[in-house]
C-alpha cells in the first residue's frame, strides 16, 4: 500500500511550523558541536533507516549534542499536538482509513537513535475487525550523531586533503539543495577518511572521526586549498607524501625535529617541541625534494572571533629535564627563568589556596596538598572559583552564608615575576622566538626543510553551507626578516622592550577585577610609538591542581604590520623557489 499521503502530511507539518528555519536559528545560537543539518520540507518523507516512518532523520555534528535540537523542535510541536493529530487524521480520512492517533512524544527509543531522544507520534490504523493495528505508522524526527567528541581529526583531515592534491571548489557544494549538499559533503568526508591512511603517522581514532565532520572540513579546506594551490598550481611541484608528527616522527622526517639530547639548545629547556610542525609535506620538482612543516591553527569566521592562541605554556611549576635520556618535562616558564627565586612562586601558590580553603570551609587544610586542592576544586563552582581568584564575596546558597575570599596574592606574585623576567630584553626576544619560531631555520639546520605557522579559517554556516576563507601563512622566512628589522632598530635599548597591562583590562588581584586572569601586551619601540606585538593571558585552564598557563595572541596592530611587510617583501612563502636551491 502506498503511503504518499503520510509523506505529504509530514511535509505539511515541517512547513507549517517552519522546522527548517528553527534548525537554522538553533545553529546560529549554538556552538558548532550542536550544529544540525537543515532540511527543507520538500526532503521530508519516508524514512527507511534505522526503521520505517514518515518524517526525517537529522544529522547533528556531535552525538552528545543531539538532545539540544530535539528539545527545541519538540517544544515547538508539542503545544500544537491536537493540530498535528488533525493533520494526520485528515490525511488518513482522505485515504478512506480510520486511525487511532496518540500524542506526540519526546522519548528515548533505542530502535531510532541510541543515546538520544526521538520525536515520535504513533498512529494505529483501524482494521476491518474494528481493532487497532498491532504495529503503528509513525511520524518521526530522529537524530543521528555524525561524530563522537573524543577525537579531533583536523590535522589528519588537512593532511589527507593535501595528499589528494586537489583544490576543491566549495561553491559546487553550496549550490546544492540541503539534502543533496549534505549527501555530497558526507561523501567527501568519507573519501577523505579512506585516503587518510596515506598520511604517514596518522592515528586510527582520528581517521574514524573524519566522516561527517563538516566543521573541521571547512577549516581543513582553508589550509589544503592554500597549500595545494601554491605547490601544485602556482609553482608546479609534485606532492609526494604528507607526514603527521604527533607523538612520533616518521624516520624520513625525524632529522627535522631538531632535538638532540647531547646538543641541547636554549629552546629545548623552555618548550617541549620547538619544531611545532603538525604536518610535513614532502614535495619535489625533478630530482630535488623538499619538506614543508606546517604548524596548524584553526579559527571560525565570526567577525569578532579571536585568533587561535600561538602558545600554551605553563607559567609556574617544577619539572625535570633528563638530557641523557630524552626530553623529560620542563618547569613553568617563570619558574625556570627565575631559578631558585622561582620557588617563591610555588610557595605563594600554596599559601594563597590555603587561605581560600580556610574561607570556604572555616578551617585550615590538612594532609597532602594535592588531596585538599582536589577537594577544594571539586566544590568550587565556576562562579565561585572566579570569586576566589578575584578576591570577591560569594554567597553560598547551600551553606546559606557569604564567603569573602582573600586577595589573589599568588597572581600578584606572578605579575611581579613576569615583569621582572621581561625587563631583560634577552628574555623578551627569546619568548617571541618561542611564540613565532623565528629561529627555526637555524634550529633545524637543514636546507631541505621549510616552516610556516598557518591558520585555516572556515565554518559550517547555520544554513548548512560551508564558508572557507584563505589560510593565513606566517613563514619562517617572513618572520625572521620582520623580527630582524624590529630587533635591529637603531638605538634600541632594554627600555624599548615594553611590558604593559593590556589596555582596558584589570588584573585578577586588583579590587575592581572581574576576570580570573592576568593580561599583558608586549611592545617593541620607543614609548608612545611602540608596536604592540602580542597579547598574553595568564589563567587556569581547568582544575586549580593544574598550573596556570600563558596563552598568546597576535595583536591586531602587529597583524596589520605583517600584512604591510608581506606587500613590501613579497610572498615570502616558506617554499618559494626564490629561497630554495
Amino acid at each position: 500500500m502506498a503511503y504518499d499521503f503520510l509523506e505529504k502530511a509530514a511535509q505539511e507539518i515541517w512547513k507549517k511550523y517552519d522546522i527548517e528555519e528553527l534548525i537554522i536559528s538553533h545553529n546560529r545560537d549554538s556552538d558548532m558541536a550542536a550544529h544540525t543539518s537543515p532540511l527543507s520540507y520538500k526532503d521530508v518523507g519516508k524514512v527507511d533507516r534505522p526503521k520505517t516512518g514518515f518524517g526525517a532523520v537529522l544529522n547533528v555534528q556531535v552525538k552528545s549534542k543531539r538532545n539540544d535540537i530535539a528539545k527545541k523542535i519538540f517544544d515547538v510541536l508539542e503545544p500544537n499536538n491536537e493540530e498535528i493529530r488533525n493533520i494526520f487524521a485528515k490525511a488518513f480520512s482522505d485515504n478512506n482509513q480510520q486511525v487511532d492517533i496518540g500524542d506526540i512524544e519526546l522519548r528515548r527509543d533505542q530502535g531510532w537513535s541510541s543515546g538520544s531522544n526521538t520525536i515520535l507520534l504513533d498512529m494505529f490504523t483501524i482494521l476491518k475487525t474494528g481493532t487497532p493495528s498491532k504495529y503503528p505508522q509513525k511520524f518521526v524526527i530522529a537524530f543521528k550523531g555524525l561524530k563522537n567528541d573524543a577525537a579531533d581529526p583536523h590535522e589528519v583531515m588537512t593532511g589527507s586533503l593535501i595528499r589528494m592534491g586537489r583544490v576543491l571548489d566549495v561553491s559546487q557544494f553550496n549550490r546544492k539543495n540541503p539534502k543533496e549538499r549534505e549527501e555530497a559533503l558526507d561523501k567527501l568526508t568519507t573519501l577523505i577518511s579512506k585516503n587518510a591512511s596515506k598520511v604517514n603517522g596518522s592515528k586510527e581514532n582520528e581517521i574514524k572521526a573524519i566522516k561527517g565532520d563538516f566543521v573541521n572540513l571547512a577549516k581543513a579546506l582553508s589550509v589544503s586549498n592554500y597549500v595545494v594551490d601554491l605547490l601544485v598550481n602556482k609553482y608546479r611541484y609534485k606532492i609526494n607524501n604528507v607526514y603527521q608528527t604527533g607523538a612520533r616522527w616518521d624516520s624520513k622526517v625525524r632529522a627535522f625535529e631538531g632535538f638532540n639530547a647531547k646538543q641541547l639548545k636554549s629552546q629545548d629547556f623552555i618548550i617541549k617541541t620547538y619544531n611545532s610542525s603538525d604536518l610535513i609535506v614532502e614535495f619535489s620538482k625533478g630530482e630535488i625534494t623538499h619538506y614543508w612543516g606546517l604548524s596548524l591553527k584553526k579559527k571560525g569566521i565570526g567577525k569578532n572571533e579571536q585568533d587561535p592562541t600561538l602558545l600554551n605554556k605553563p607559567v609556574t611549576g617544577k619539572g625535570s629535564f633528563k638530557s641523557s635520556t630524552g626530553k623529560g618535562t620542563r618547569d613553568g616558564y617563570l619558574t625556570y627563568k627565575l631559578g631558585e627565586e622561582g620557588d617563591k612562586l610555588l610557595k605563594s601558590e600554596e599559601e594563597f589556596w590555603k587561605k581560600v580553603y580556610l574561607a570556604k570551609f572555616s578551617k585550615n587544610p590538612t594532609g597532602p596538598r594535592l588531596v585538599w586542592m582536589k577537594q577544594l576544586d571539586n566544590l568550587l563552582s565556576g562562579d565561585e572559583k572566579n570569586a576566589a581568584l578575584t578576591g570577591k564575596e560569594y554567597f553560598d546558597r547551600k551553606a546559606n552564608r557569604s564567603i569573602k575570599y582573600p586577595r589573589n596574592t599568588y597572581f600578584e606574585q606572578i605579575d611581579s615575576a613576569f615583569r621582572k623576567v621581561f625587563k631583560d630584553s634577552k628574555n623578551f626576544r627569546e619568548f617571541l622566538d618561542i611564540v613565532f619560531r623565528i629561529n627555526i631555520d637555524t634550529y633545524v639546520d637543514n636546507k631541505q626543510f621549510h616552516f610556516s605557522l598557518i591558520t585555516g579559517a572556515g565554518d559550517l554556516k547555520p544554513d548548512g553551507t560551508l564558508e572557507v576563507k584563505t589560510a593565513n601563512e606566517k613563514s619562517s622566512i617572513l618572520m625572521n626578516e620582520v623580527f630582524a628589522g624590529l630587533f635591529g632598530r637603531k638605538g634600541l635599548t632594554d627600555k624599548d622592550f615594553i611590558v604593559e597591562t593590556t589596555k582596558g583590562k584589570v588584573q585578577a588581584f586588583e579590587s575592581n577585577s572581574s576576570a580570573a586572569k592576568l593580561f599583558y601586551t608586549l611592545k617593541i619601540g620607543r614609548s608612545g610609538r611602540a608596536l604592540p606585538v602580542v597579547n598574553l593571558e595568564v589563567r587556569y585552564k581547568g582544575a586549580i591542581t593544574n598550573n596556570p598557563q600563558f596563552q598568546v595572541y597576535v595583536h591586531t596592530n602587529f597583524k596589520r604590520y605583517l600584512d604591510a611587510a608581506k606587500r613590501q617583501l613579497g610572498s615570502r612563502h616558506a617554499f618559494d623557489p626564490t629561497f630554495i636551491k
